[in-house]
C-alpha cells in the first residue's frame, strides 16, 4: 500500500494521534503527514503511506487554504479558544475598517511564531517552554498570504477564507489582526479546506475510514504517488537512462544533438512551460511507469545532467 491518503480530521485529535491510529488500522508502520493541524482544528490532513513517505518534502511546501472564524475582543495565551483568557475589550469596529485592515495582510508578511507551537529553539519545543510559563524571544518569519476574503460578519464573530503559504500560523494572523483593530482577537473555529491539490472533496472522513477494510481504502481512496505529484512536470527516459537513474547514477545529456524542444533520451510533455533548470520532475521509463523524482542541472556548455533525487521504484 503505497500512496497518498487525504483525511478529513475531526476535532479533538492531534495529527500525530491520527497517524498512530491509521498505522494500527492499516497495519503499516511507514506513515507520515504533510502538515500539522491543531487538535481543535478540522479538515484536510494529507497522509503519505509506504513509499509515499519519500515524497513528503515535495508536498509539505504546498499552499494551504483555511476557513476561519475569529472572535474579536478576546485574547488568549494560545491565540485560540483553548487558551487562558488574557484580555477582554469592547469591539468598536466598523465593517469598513475591518475589511480595510484584513486586506492589509495580503502579500508577504512577517510572523512571530506563537509560544504554543512546535518550533524548536535551542533544542526545545516552544510549547514545552510555554507550559512552564516561559516566554522567549522569537525571530520573525516571512510567509505569504495569497488571498483573504471575508465570508460572514456577526460581531464579535467574523468568518473568512484565507489562502497562504506553508508555515503560516492562522492563530498568529488572527492575533495580529486583533492588534491592528485595537480590540484583540483569537481563533474560534478553524477548518483546513485544501492542501495543495487536495481538497475536502477528496478527503475521506476519519470515522468513515475506520469503517472500511484496508483493501477497499487502497482501491477507492489511495492516490498513486505520481498522481500526488501531478504539479511536477513529467519526463520520459529510454530504458538505459532509466536504469542508470534508478541506480542513483547522474546521467549527462547533450541536448545540442537534438531539436531545442527535446532532450536526448527524454521528451518534455506539452504542459511543461517552465525553465528545466528550476524545480523537480516526475521520471518515467519508456513504458510509462513512474519510478523517480529527478532534477535537471544545466552546465555552461548547454548540456544537461539528470540527477535522481528520489528513486521510489527501483528498476
Amino acid at each position: 500500500m503505497d500512496g497518498v491518503l487525504p483525511i478529513d480530521k475531526p476535532a479533538g485529535l492531534t495529527s500525530h494521534e491520527v497517524v498512530l491510529q491509521v498505522r494500527r488500522f492499516l497495519k503499516i508502520k511507514k506513515i507520515g503527514h504533510t502538515g500539522t493541524l491543531d487538535p481543535y482544528a478540522t479538515g484536510v490532513l494529507v497522509l503519505c503511506i509506504g513509499k509515499a513517505t519519500r515524497i513528503v518534502e515535495f508536498l509539505v511546501e504546498s499552499t494551504k487554504e483555511y476557513r476561519v472564524t475569529m472572535k474579536l475582543g478576546v485574547t488568549t495565551d494560545t491565540q485560540d479558544l483553548t487558551g487562558r483568557v488574557l484580555s477582554e475589550k469592547p469591539v468598536v469596529v466598523s465593517e469598513e475598517e475591518l475589511r480595510e485592515r484584513i486586506q492589509s495582510f495580503v502579500g508577504e508578511i512577517d510572523q512571530i511564531p506563537p509560544m504554543f507551537s512546535a518550533v524548536k529553539i535551542k533544542g526545545r519545543r516552544l510549547y514545552e517552554l510555554a507550559r512552564q510559563g516561559q516566554e522567549i524571544e522569537r525571530t520573525p518569519r516571512k510567509v505569504r498570504i495569497y488571498d483573504l476574503q471575508i465570508l460572514e460578519i456577526h460581531f464579535p464573530f467574523v468568518s473568512f477564507q484565507v489562502t497562504c503559504s506553508h508555515g503560516t500560523y492562522i492563530r498568529t494572523l488572527v492575533s495580529d489582526l486583533g492588534e491592528r483593530l485595537k480590540c484583540g482577537a483569537c481563533v474560534w473555529e478553524l477548518r483546513r479546506t485544501r492542501v495543495g491539490s487536495f481538497g475536502l472533496d477528496e478527503a475521506i472522513p476519519f470515522e468513515t475510514l475506520r469503517s472500511l477494510s484496508p483493501s477497499l481504502i487502497a482501491e477507492r481512496y489511495l492516490i498513486p504517488i505520481d498522481k500526488a505529484l501531478a504539479t511536477l512536470p513529467a519526463l520520459y527516459f529510454d530504458e538505459k537512462t532509466s536504469r542508470l537513474l534508478a541506480r542513483g547514477t547522474f546521467v549527462k545529456l547533450d541536448r545540442s544533438k537534438e531539436p531545442l524542444n527535446l532532450l536526448p533520451s527524454l521528451s518534455l510533455q506539452p504542459q511543461q512551460d517552465s525553465d528545466p533548470s528550476q524545480g523537480y520532475y516526475r521520471g518515467y521509463e519508456a513504458k510509462g511507469n513512474f519510478f523517480a523524482v529527478v532534477k535537471l542541472i544545466p552546465d555552461s556548455q548547454g548540456d544537461w545532467t539528470v540527477q535522481p533525487v528520489k528513486v521510489i521504484y527501483p528498476l
